[in-house]
């Protein structure tokens, strides 16, 4: 049906979302609607409604697996789209993600992204518990209370 038809007769009822099985409607709702997440890390507190996500979690937070190679480099990976990341940032110089406000291209949706709210939109996800500080990286606000907030209670909300 996905590939020849496009019929997609499963539909959410709370929302516009369609499938053709039903498993994946089952998942949507989960994830989307219910936040269920029925699979658990037999290691850890980590949650999850699909099986691919847990194993990924356990190979990168627990076993330290990276089956993923770069043939270049000695760099591994869990996940082989990080591993494509990998190779067209630091090999081949390959940036598919290109702005649509300026000549900007990336290796990585996240890094356009964030080149976006830097330098097109002002968002600034990351807000300072303590003060007005916001940050488009996490990792700038982290600094930010490393330096400013140190001898306070460290809250970080997005």
């Amino acid at each position: 049906m996905a590939r020849h038809t496009g019929d997609k007769p499963n539909q959410c009822p709370k929302c516009e979302y369609k499938s053709v099985s039903k498993g994946h409607l089952n998942r949507h709702i989960m994830t989307r609607h219910t936040n269920e997440k029925p699979l658990q890390c037999p290691l850890c507190e980590y949650k999850s409604v699909n099986l691919s996500h847990l194993k990924q979690h356990i190979m990168a937070r627990h076993t330290n697996e990276k089956p993923h190679q770069c043939p270049h480099c000695e760099y591994k990976s869990v996940q082989v789209s990080n591993l494509k990341e990998h190779i067209m940032a630091r090999h081949t110089d390959e940036k598919p993600h290109q702005c649509p406000h300026c000549e900007y291209k990336s290796a990585q949706i996240s890094n356009l992204k964030q080149h976006i709210m830097a330098r097109h939109t002002d968002e600034k996800p990351h807000q300072c518990s303590h003060c007005g500080y916001k940050a488009v990286r996490l990792s700038h606000l982290k600094r930010h209370i490393m330096a400013r907030h140190t001898n306070e209670k460290v809250i970080l909300t997005r």
